[in-house]
């Protein structure tokens, strides 16, 4: 089993996220262990949201921060 601090984990997130797939990773701070990164079971399955365009608000402003701002307050 892998040990980082969170600095390490901060500065190199992907390769360590990666590395997780495989490997459990405990991660600490002070040096101190805080929480545990490590592979998903095998019969757990993540699934992120589609979405699709036409179901976009219709806008002929360019900046999409305000209607994001707004989805994320809306939860």
């Amino acid at each position: 089993m892998k040990t980082l601090s969170i600095k390490e984990l901060h500065a190199h997130t992907g390769k360590w996220v990666r590395s997780a797939s495989s490997q459990s990773i405990t991660l600490t701070d002070r040096g101190q262990p805080v929480a545990e990164l490590g592979p998903l079971s095998k019969n757990e399955k993540v699934s992120f949201p589609r979405r699709s365009c036409s179901d976009l608000p219709k806008s002929k402003c360019l900046d999409s921060s305000a209607l994001i701002r707004e989805e994320r307050n809306e939860r």
